[in-house]
């Protein structure tokens, strides 16, 4: 009888050990399982951040290397992924293999194995119509042809004050494209054959090393409505077409530095009034620069002192 009350008591006493036991090891595989989530959740934001700010931007710290040559968020096998680099003189050039999911906004690297971004290859972003906007890296001394080509949703874009050569037809067919700015001290001398061809520029400013615009520079930029340059602009040129069928085109203001015009420079730009800072046509421009079409007729032209700026807006002076 004693035995039996020993082991009553015994099996009561174990009970509750064992309930606490099953109790901590469930407390543990709950706080476990907690743990993991909070891991997943960490490895998905991070994923989140290299694919940049949001699902439609990639920032520039996340697909290019900075130009400390520290370490960025994305590595070198990563670049790899995107961008083509080719060794060239002392750095390398660059072009798009293809464009990272979800993503509008590009920024090319300064460096690439700790040698400077130098060149933007022929056709390198050629037709990835996805592109808002392209930064370019302050190392850049050159632009190749048709390297944005028809990169139809690009918006704007910087030229670097480095950059000395634009390609033909860089930006051409870019139709979205409203505003190209040109960094201080830009040392650009010759904007290219068709460079903005049939882009949606509605201004620019043209740097004032720049000496000459060649054939259809501007043609077909239908948008366009106010080409200014530099009060110390040392243009002397433009060649054939390099502003025909600007068909929103109404003021140009042409420096008495142009020495030469080429043919149809202002073909259909129907609405076009043209005044020139000097008193004569130069022997240098063509007898067609101002030549229209069998339906319109040659565009107005006031030469200096037949006009004045009236608040700021080329005026003629009979008005």
């Amino acid at each position: 009888m004693e035995n039996e009350a020993q082991n009553k008591q015994y099996k009561q006493y174990k009970k509750p050990i064992k309930n606490q036991i099953i109790s901590s090891i469930i407390a543990m595989l709950f706080l476990a399982t907690m743990v993991g989530c909070s891991n997943n959740k960490s490895d998905h934001q991070k994923k989140l951040s290299i694919n940049g700010k949001t699902e439609q931007t990639l920032s520039s710290s996340s697909i290019s290397s900075p130009s400390n040559g520290t370490n960025s968020s994305i590595d070198q096998q990563d670049l790899n992924e995107y961008f083509i680099f080719n060794i060239i003189d002392d750095g390398y050039s660059v072009s798009l293999k293809e464009m990272p999911q979800f993503t509008t906004i590009i920024s090319i690297p300064d460096k690439y194995n700790r040698k400077p971004v130098l060149e933007i290859e022929n056709e390198g972003f050629k037709n990835f119509n996805q592109i808002t906007e392209i930064i370019l890296p302050d190392s850049l001394l050159q632009i190749g042809d048709s390297a944005f080509y028809n990169c139809s949703s690009l918006t704007n874009i910087e030229i670097p004050k480095g950059v000395t050569s634009i390609g033909t037809r860089a930006f051409e067919n870019c139709s979205s494209l409203t505003s190209v700015t040109f960094e201080a001290e830009n040392q650009l001398k010759t904007i290219n054959n068709y460079v903005f061809a049939g882009s949606g520029l509605t201004s620019i400013t043209i740097p004032s090393e720049v000496i000459e615009i060649k054939t259809g520079a501007f043609q077909d930029c239908r948008f366009l409505k106010n080409i200014t340059f530099a009060s110390n602009s040392k243009i002397e040129k433009f060649n054939d077409f390099t502003f025909a069928n600007c068909a929103t085109l109404t003021t140009i203001v042409i420096p008495s530095s142009v020495l030469s015009i080429g043919e149809y420079a202002f073909r259909w730009c129907y609405d076009l009034s043209i005044y020139c800072n000097v008193a004569s046509k130069p022997s240098g421009w063509n007898e067609k620069w101002n030549s229209g079409d069998r339906i319109y007729s040659d565009r107005p032209v006031y030469w200096s002192g037949e006009w004045s700026y009236i608040n700021g807006i080329p005026t003629p002076n009979n008005n």
